[in-house]
């Protein structure tokens, strides 16, 4: 350390201890209490723009969709201490950038731990005018609403609405049982818990010219990706995986990529399930086809299948893709005639 400082080849040099994996991986948790994920933002947000919010941000990120620098929609805000970023969160929960209220979540295991105990309502039957307003006029109490929309900008037709525990969620089912929003009698369910504790994402949505490695660049953090393909032709299936190292690194790059896009497609992210957890929800119709036999069992979310495949020893990886929970919402959204 005593050279610290010095020129070395008429360079000056800078030393310092070095840190045991023990004090890295509480270094970067440390890091990531203190950063912010912003979302909700126009895709014309700068960073100069943001600082004009958080002026006490030491560092913000634009995230960027692809190689390009296409905007996601999304930042990172990071503070100089804890307690900022705390105070950051609280004050400027739905400040309006760009005419648009942001969102703001923590990163990391804290962000883990907070949505721990989130409930989501599942708003299905929406109208496709419906806008995330007027079911704010509705839903007072939650703490986030989001209209899914397609590669268009189109409504899928359903929304999930966040709120902070099992008992407001239901609270709110109750209160607003066939409630008309826009014309249209809406529907309302839980939603299926995500698995907190995986530590692989599932991809939906991605273009048929998206490759691994353009995949594991859009999520920070990734240490592995795997990409579906069609058996014979070897064409992407269009959703893929991606493995990170611990389950809040996951969690963050979610959270991150939350209506994002990839090589110009928007994307739909989820939690990967194991086929243990599948079966114990209740399985999608639309995963598990069969011509007859048992129909999917289990309490959860979405309706299993109305028939069973035999297992096989050795998964391909179209069959791997089944061990996914996909939600079946978006088939529902486009039976609607208006």
């Amino acid at each position: 350390l005593k050279l610290n400082g010095a020129a070395i080849l008429g360079l000056e040099t800078e030393m310092a201890r070095a840190q045991s994996y023990d004090s890295s991986i509480k270094t970067k948790k440390e890091r990531t209490e203190r950063i912010l994920f912003a979302k909700n933002l126009p895709y014309s947000t700068t960073a100069d723009d943001l600082r004009k919010v958080f002026e006490n941000a030491v560092n913000i990120r634009i995230l960027a969709s692809n190689k390009k620098g296409t905007s996601r929609g999304a930042a990172s805000i990071e503070f100089k201490s804890a307690a900022e970023t705390e105070n950051a969160l609280k004050e400027k929960q739905g400040a309006d950038v760009g005419g648009r209220q942001i969102d703001l979540h923590y990163a990391g295991e804290k962000s883990t731990n907070m949505q721990s105990d989130l409930e989501t309502v599942v708003v299905k039957n929406l109208a496709f005018k419906a806008t995330e307003s007027s079911l704010q006029n509705v839903f007072k109490n939650a703490v986030s609403i989001r209209i899914p929309k397609d590669d268009s900008g189109r409504s899928q037709g359903f929304a999930l609405v966040e709120y902070p525990n099992k008992k407001s969620a239901r609270k709110a089912m109750e209160s607003h049982k066939n409630v008309e929003i826009e014309g249209r009698h809406i529907c309302l369910e839980l939603q299926g818990a995500p698995s907190e504790k995986s530590k692989t994402l599932f991809v939906r949505g991605l273009s048929a010219d998206t490759t691994e490695e353009t995949l594991k660049e859009a999520f920070d953090g990734a240490v592995g990706t795997r990409i579906v393909t069609d058996r014979d032709s070897g064409a992407s299936k269009g959703f893929g995986f991606v493995d990170f190292s611990t389950a809040e690194d996951a969690s963050a790059a979610k959270e991150a990529m939350e209506d994002g896009e990839i090589d110009g497609n928007k994307v739909t992210v989820e939690f990967a399930q194991s086929k243990r957890e599948r079966v114990k929800g209740g399985g999608s119709g639309k995963i598990i086809k069969g011509k007859g036999g048992n129909a999917g069992i289990g309490r959860g979310t979405f309706r299993g299948g109305r028939g069973t495949e035999k297992a096989v020893k050795k998964m391909n990886p179209v069959e791997e893709a089944r061990e996914v929970v996909e939600p079946s919402l978006k088939s529902e959204g486009k039976n609607q005639t208006d």
